[in-house]
C-alpha cells in the first residue's frame, strides 16, 4: 500500500498524533502545570516535541511529493 518513500511521513504523523494524545491524557487526568495548553511550562516541555514532529512531517511530505514539487517549480519559473 505505501512505498518506502512514505515511511518518514507515516512515522512522523504517528509520532505527532501520539504526542498529542499523551498531552491530552496528561491534561485530562492530572493537574500538572505542564499539561495546561500554551502555559509557560507547556512551552518548555511540549512545544519542542511538536516542532520536531512537524519538521519530520514536512520532510516526509517533501520526500513523497518531490516530483510534483519539481514540476510546480518548473512551471512557476519557466524552466
Amino acid at each position: 500500500m505505501f512505498s518506502k518513500r512514505h515511511s518518514l511521513l507515516r512515522v512522523s504523523l504517528f509520532g505527532f498524533i501520539l504526542t498529542l494524545l499523551l498531552n491530552l491524557l496528561l491534561h485530562g487526568f492530572t493537574d500538572k502545570p505542564c499539561a495546561i495548553f500554551f502555559s509557560i511550562k507547556w512551552r518548555y516541555l511540549w512545544l519542542p516535541i511538536y516542532i520536531v514532529w512537524l519538521i519530520f512531517a514536512a520532510m516526509g511530505c517533501v520526500k513523497v511529493f518531490k516530483k510534483q514539487l519539481a514540476e510546480l517549480v518548473d512551471e512557476l519559473y519557466g524552466r
